[in-house]
């Protein structure tokens, strides 16, 4: 393993949020994690994601032993085999073309209501602000307009389990039985509250987008 490579993968795996943020700070859409013959790579880069999503139905997930701990085997994130071709066949058609096209004023208007919330003269962390758009949006396009009060629970969900080194350390490795009292069964029981008001949301008709 290259020198550079080993850094990368130590602050991948104990601080998460803050190695990517640091890497679209830089403008750096690859980063080396492992070397060949077991090569893993970050890509942030839009066009090589593109690529990777065109071609993923021939790819087989490894999972990640960060990320899977966190959202379950069930997740997108991981999925394999028939569970996979059923999302691609769902959210797929929704993200393409001309149905794309139809997002573009949510888009836009996520945006410039971002920017209008800025306050003039503060500080902003600029990383942050920007992850909070693309996160904003999904949440429209899967949730439709009354979905909003939703997405502060995920993003603290996602910034207590990604944004601490600590805590990102503490789930990979030390996982106690769920009976057992600890900030991991504190953590499920966020996870599976938030799963059942998702859920909740989308059975009950509360969704309006058309993806929902």
């Amino acid at each position: 393993m290259t020198f550079t490579s080993a850094v990368s993968n130590v602050r991948y795996r104990f601080d998460t949020l803050g190695f990517i943020g640091s890497l679209a700070e830089q403008q750096c859409g690859l980063a080396e994690l492992n070397p060949p013959p077991n090569r893993r790579l970050l890509v942030s880069e839009p066009r090589l994601i593109g690529d990777i999503f065109r071609s993923d139905r021939f790819m087989t997930l490894d999972g990640s032993d960060t990320l899977r701990p966190l959202v379950g085997d069930r997740s997108v994130l991981v999925a394999n085999g028939e569970r996979h071709t059923a999302f691609r066949n769902t959210i797929g058609p929704e993200l393409r073309g001309s149905r794309l096209a139809t997002y573009r004023p949510l888009i836009s208007e996520a945006t410039e209501q971002a920017v209008r919330d800025l306050t003039p003269g503060a500080t902003v962390d600029l990383v942050s602000w920007v992850r909070n758009i693309p996160l904003h949006i999904i949440g429209r396009m899967l949730l439709g307009a009354t979905g909003d009060h939703l997405l502060g629970p995920v993003t603290e969900w996602i910034e207590s389990a990604l944004g601490s080194r600590s805590r990102t350390l503490m789930y990979r490795y030390w996982r106690p039985p769920a009976g057992i009292p600890s900030s991991w069964r504190t953590f499920l029981r966020h996870r599976r509250d938030i799963d059942g008001k998702l859920l909740h949301h989308l059975r009950g008709g509360s969704a309006t987008s058309e993806l929902a």
